[in-house]
Order: structure tokens, then C-alpha cells, then sequence
């Protein structure tokens, strides 16, 4: 199981491997817990700390669109105290507070999203006789709810960054739970295979940074290719981050496709169903048998890839003379 460790941390960050601890113990290996959120902190690091390098090296050598000078190469602006005039509201009222707080409603509907989960997770484990984690269920309750509640007249009542704001509180717990959860012995006895699969892991996604990159993406290959590295190594927020460095003004379609992409990608991976699926599957069928379903998966994709005309041939030197 611990070679689904990076996957969790990295693409799910200390959200996911904060939610995965449950799915570990249940599967009677307590200590992936403190390896996911071990993961997890190196992969954030890893995804700024790499990503500026990589940006750095791709400007210098012209693979970058928008910037072709290492010296404008700067973080994006950002304040501790954001100043008055570029303050947004971070939600909004949507229901009279004579009938019910705006925040409690959605708080109302995160509750039984994680309901139906239980329900849900009850019945699978009743009727297959295997364990199975909340997290991904409660993600399937959360479809279910969207899907209900779209066809209603409820639907005006969602405010998005109601929502946003319940998920960021919910999550600054979870990580400061999380990472105060790390047992330091339990990284040190295992810090032999964590390193060499960290150091493995971390080669091989720089390799296919430069070798998948300008071969999937036709255009501004390297604005796309990294803010997908900074989202599958640390999370969206540093593949945004350095998305932002390379294009300020969003100048290249790499933000928009990003965005356009997450709605059919970040249900299954990146951190979601199939990520949290992972040590279930290592556990049922072997280690050895999942790796090579998803890498034969992998393998199809490309081919179809390249059938579709979504892969050719690469544009690195190109985008170099440029």
C-alpha cells in the first residue's frame, strides 16, 4: 500500500491524507496515515520549490509565452492585509435570516451529503462484505445532492462561496489536525522506501514534464504543463500560483482549460474517488496486478491520445528559437 502514499499526498494533499487515516485504519496499517500526511507536506513543497525552479530554467531557455526574460520572473502580488479597495465579499445571503441563517442551510446540506456516505458506505459493506472509506462516499452523497437539488427551486439558495468558506474552515482543521496527527517514529522507520519513493517519484515527474508537456499541448506548452505540476504535486491553489508567475494577466488559455478540465478530472483523480480507491484495490487484487491495470490504463490513453490527434510530435525545440 505504500506505493499509493504520493498519490495521495501529493495529488490530494493534506485534505485527502487527512481524510484517508479512517481508509488506513481500516485496512489495519495505522501508519499510512502519517505517511499521506508526510507526503503530502513534501509534495507542497516540492510543487513551489521545483515549480520555480522548473519555471526559472523554461524562461531562460524560451519555453514560456508570456515571459521571456528570467529577471521579470516574480511571485504574484499578494498581501497579508488585503487593502480595502481590492477587498471581494467572500459569500452571500441568499436566504432570509428570519427562516434560517444562510450559513447553517449549507452547513445543513454538507451534513447530508456525509449522511447519505454513511448510508451509503453501510450498504456496500453489508451487501460486498468489504470495508469502505466515508471519503469517497460521502463525495458520491455530495453528487447525489447536487443532482436533487438542481431540479428544485433550492438551487438559487447555493451560494458558492458559502460553501468555499465552510470548506476552508473545515480544511485549515483538518490540515493543522492532520499534521499534528504525523508520528515522527513512524516516518523515521519507514523513511528508507518514503525517501526512494519520494526521490523516484519526484524524477520521474520532472522527465514527463519536459517529454509529455510540448507533445500534449500544442500551444504554450509550458503554461499548461506546469499548472498541472504544481496542482498533482502540491494542490490547485500552487498550480495556480505558478500559472500566475509565468502568465500574470492570463494572457496564454492554460488557466481556462485548467478550469474547464476540473469538472470531468477532480471527481475521479487528482485526489478524489480513484485516489482514495487506491490502497482498497493494492489490498483486494495485489500491489503488483493494480500498478499494471493503471499503468496498461496509462498506456491506452496515450495511444488514444494519439489517435485523436491530442499527441504529436514535440515543440520544445521550437518554442526554444522562438
Amino acid at each position: 500500500m505504500i506505493g499509493s502514499i504520493v498519490e495521495i499526498g501529493w495529488c490530494g494533499g493534506h485534505g485527502t491524507a487527512g481524510g484517508m487515516m479512517d481508509v488506513f485504519k481500516q485496512l489495519n496499517w495505522e501508519d499510512g496515515g502519517a505517511l499521506g500526511l508526510t507526503s503530502a507536506t513534501v509534495g507542497l513543497f516540492m510543487g513551489i520549490i521545483i515549480g520555480m525552479i522548473i519555471i526559472n530554467y523554461g524562461v531562460r531557455k524560451g519555453y514560456t509565452s508570456v515571459l521571456k526574460a528570467a529577471d521579470n520572473i516574480n511571485s504574484n502580488e499578494s498581501y497579508d492585509i488585503i487593502p480595502k479597495a481590492k477587498r471581494k465579499p467572500a459569500a452571500m445571503t441568499t436566504i432570509n435570516k428570519d427562516i434560517v441563517e444562510s450559513f447553517a442551510f449549507h452547513g445543513a446540506l454538507i451534513a447530508i451529503t456525509m449522511f447519505i456516505g454513511w448510508i451509503l458506505q453501510k450498504q456496500i459493506a453489508s451487501a460486498l462484505n468489504i470495508g469502505m472509506p466515508l471519503f469517497p462516499m460521502a463525495m458520491i452523497g455530495g453528487l447525489i445532492v447536487q443532482m436533487i437539488i438542481s431540479k428544485t427551486e433550492f438551487a438559487d439558495a447555493i451560494d458558492v462561496g458559502t460553501l468555499h468558506q465552510i470548506q476552508g474552515l473545515a480544511l485549515e482543521f483538518l490540515i493543522i489536525g492532520a499534521i499534528a496527527a504525523i508520528k515522527v517514529p513512524v516516518v523515521v522507520a519507514y523513511a528508507t522506501p518514503l525517501l526512494i519513493l519520494i526521490v523516484s517519484t519526484a524524477v520521474i515527474t520532472i522527465v514527463y514534464f519536459f517529454w509529455a508537456g510540448p507533445r500534449m499541448f500544442k500551444e504554450d506548452w509550458f503554461e499548461h504543463a506546469i499548472v498541472n505540476f504544481g496542482a498533482l504535486t502540491g494542490v490547485s491553489a500552487v498550480g495556480l500560483m505558478l500559472l500566475r508567475t509565468v502568465d500574470p494577466e492570463m494572457e496564454t488559455e492554460a488557466g481556462k482549460a485548467f478550469a474547464l478540465r476540473a469538472p470531468f478530472f477532480s471527481p475521479f483523480a487528482g485526489g478524489r474517488l480513484m485516489t482514495s480507491m487506491l490502497p482498497i484495490l493494492a489490498v483486494k487484487y495485489g500491489a503488483l496486478k493494480t500498478g499494471l491495470i493503471f499503468l496498461g490504463l496509462m498506456v491506452v490513453l496515450l495511444i488514444l491520445a494519439r489517435v485523436f490527434g491530442f499527441w504529436g510530435k514535440s515543440n520544445l525545440k521550437q518554442s526554444s528559437e522562438a
